[in-house]
C-alpha cells in the first residue's frame, strides 16, 4: 500500500482507514479483501466447526452453539450475537490487548531481526519527548561549547541544534541516547525517515564516544546512561575499550539494523556534496 499509493509512513490511522474503506481502486479492494477471505469464517470453528465458508455463514446466522456473530456476505456485514454484547463490552480492553499480544508474537516469529514489533503494531499517537536527551547533549556542550554536525560539518551551539535519530525513529520506535546526536536543524527535514549513508558512521561513533565520556564524568548517575546496556558491557567498560573496539561494537549494533531497514523499504540518504 505504501509503495502503490505513495502513502507517508506516518499517515494518520483515520486517513488510512478512509482510503481503505472508500476507495474504488480495484487493486486496493483486492488487497483488503485478502484479509477478509477466511478469518471471519475460521474464527467461528470452535462453535460451529468448518466445512466451507458457505456452511459457516449459514450456521452462524442461526447463532449455532451461541456463536458470537453472524456473517452476511451479501451485505458485507457481521452481526454480533446479543448474548455476547455484555461480555465484549466488559472485557474489551483485555481482549484487544490479548489479540495484539498474540499478533506481535506471530509477527516477531516471522521477522526475528526487526526490533520492537509490538511498538510498530501499536504506533504511539505522539513520539516521546526528547527533553532529557537534549539535556544530555547540553551537558556535552557545557564542556566543549561547540560541536560539529556529522552531516553538514556546520558548527553547532548550545542554543541552536536539533536532536536527530541516526537510525530513523520510524524503524527503531525508540529514543535511546546511543542512537541520537545533535545535528544541524536542516537535517531532520532533509533526512526524515531515510537511512544515513555508511560514510557518516565513523563521525557518528566518535561523537557518541565523546558525549558518553563527558556525561559519564560530569553526570555519572544520568539515567540515559542505562541506554548503553544494549552493548552488553558497563559504561565504564565501554569507555575503556580501545577506539577500534568501541567502533566495532557500534558497527555491529547499527549496520545490521540499517541493512534490515533497507530491505524493508527504507531508502538511503546522503547530504548533498558530502
Amino acid at each position: 500500500m505504501k509503495e502503490y499509493r505513495g502513502l507517508a509512513a506516518d499517515i494518520r490511522k483515520n486517513n488510512l482507514l478512509e482510503i481503505l474503506t472508500e476507495t474504488a481502486d480495484k487493486e486496493i479492494v483486492e488487497k483488503v479483501m485478502h484479509f477478509r477471505k477466511h478469518v471471519p469464517f475460521r474464527f467461528l470453528s470452535p462453535w460451529i466447526g468448518y466445512k466451507s465458508d458457505t456452511q459457516v455463514e449459514k450456521d452462524s446466522q442461526d447463532y449455532k452453539n451461541e456463536a458470537p456473530y453472524a456473517i452476511f456476505r451479501d451485505r458485507n456485514t457481521i452481526v454480533i450475537n446479543s448474548t455476547w454484547i455484555s461480555f465484549l463490552k466488559s472485557n474489551y480492553k483485555l481482549l484487544i490487548d490479548y489479540g495484539y499480544w498474540c499478533l506481535s508474537q506471530y509477527v516477531q516469529s516471522k521477522n526475528p531481526g526487526v526490533p520492537d514489533i509490538a511498538g510498530k503494531l501499536i504506533k504511539p499517537a505522539v513520539r516521546g519527548s526528547l527533553v532529557a536527551q537534549r539535556m544530555y547533549w547540553q551537558i556535552v556542550f557545557d564542556q566543549v561549547e561547540q560541536l560539529q554536525c556529522i552531516y553538514t560539518h556546520k558548527q553547532l551551539t548550545p542554543q541552536k541544534f536539533d536532536v536527530e535519530h541516526y537510525i530513523p525513529w520510524s524503524f527503531t520506535a525508540h529514543n535511546l541516547i546511543w542512537n541520537l546526536v545533535p545535528a544541524d536543524s536542516s537535517i531532520n527535514s532533509s533526512k526524515n525517515n531515510k537511512l544515513p549513508n555508511k560514510s557518516f558512521l565513523k563521525d557518528f561513533v566518535d561523537l557518541q564516544r565523546m558525549g558518553l565520556q563527558i556525561v559519564f564524568d560530569k553526570s555519572p548517575k544520568n539515567k540515559l546512561l542505562d541506554d548503553f546496556a544494549v552493548f552488553g558491557v558497563s559504561v565504564k567498560e565501554l569507555l575503556n575499550l580501545p577506539s577500534h573496539r568501541f567502533f566495532e561494537l557500534y558497527d555491529n549494533q547499527i549496520s545490521p539494523q540499517l541493512q534490515l531497514a533497507h530491505q524493508l523499504g527504507f531508502a538511503y540518504w546522503n547530504y548533498p556534496n558530502h
